[in-house]
């Protein structure tokens, strides 16, 4: 039987990414939020892919500090 997806956490997941991107350039958010909007639920319930978004956001705003 297939794993049940909470939606409930793949928005919390969206929310954080939003979170996240606040602080960036608005060109850059713009990027980071329509590539937000092509990533399935699905991707974002996967703790390593969501983890690997995070830490590139981390490294693009450490880059622009």
């Amino acid at each position: 039987m297939g794993r049940v997806i909470k939606p409930e956490k793949a928005t919390s997941r969206r929310k954080i990414i939003e979170d996240a991107i606040k602080d960036l350039d608005p060109a850059l958010r713009e990027v980071y939020r329509s590539v937000l909007s092509e990533i399935s639920d699905d991707a974002l319930e996967d703790d390593e892919y969501f983890k690997r978004i995070l830490k590139r956001i981390e490294e693009v705003k450490r880059s622009f500090i």
